[in-house]
Order: C-alpha cells, then sequence, then structure tokens
C-alpha cells in the first residue's frame, strides 16, 4: 500500500498514517465488478488464531494442519 491510500480507504491506517493490522475480503462479480464484502481488525482478543498460540507448544505442531472436513 506504500504510495496510496489503500489502507486508510480500508480503515487500516491511524489518523497519525500509521498501518493498523487487518484483513479485508472482496469479491469479483461476472461483470469484473470487484466489492468488499467483509473486513476485521487484527489485535488482541481477536478470533482469528487463538488456538494456535497453544497448537505450537506440542512437539508435533509443524505436523498438522486444519482441515476443510473432518
Amino acid at each position: 500500500t506504500a504510495g496510496t491510500s489503500f489502507a486508510k480507504d480500508m480503515g487500516f491506517e491511524s489518523p497519525k498514517g500509521e498501518p493498523w493490522p487487518g484483513v479485508s475480503v472482496f469479491r469479483r462479480d461476472g461483470g469484473g465488478a470487484v466489492t468488499r464484502v467483509g473486513s476485521a481488525e487484527f489485535g488482541p482478543y481477536d478470533d482469528f488464531c487463538p488456538m494456535f498460540h497453544l497448537h505450537a507448544l506440542f512437539p508435533a505442531a509443524g505436523q498438522w494442519w486444519p482441515k476443510l472436513a473432518y
């Protein structure tokens, strides 16, 4: 995003211009138009990876990845 207003436009920049962590999800329709369909900020107590901090404590942590279905 360097040199652009993208981070600010997405809401991931402080009023002082400092970057904030976050994610946006976009969808392209059949006509090629791109629409933002979701976003979330990353930070303490977010819901994205809390179990992986515990998972990393196990010896075989690097040998397991979540599946799409069980």
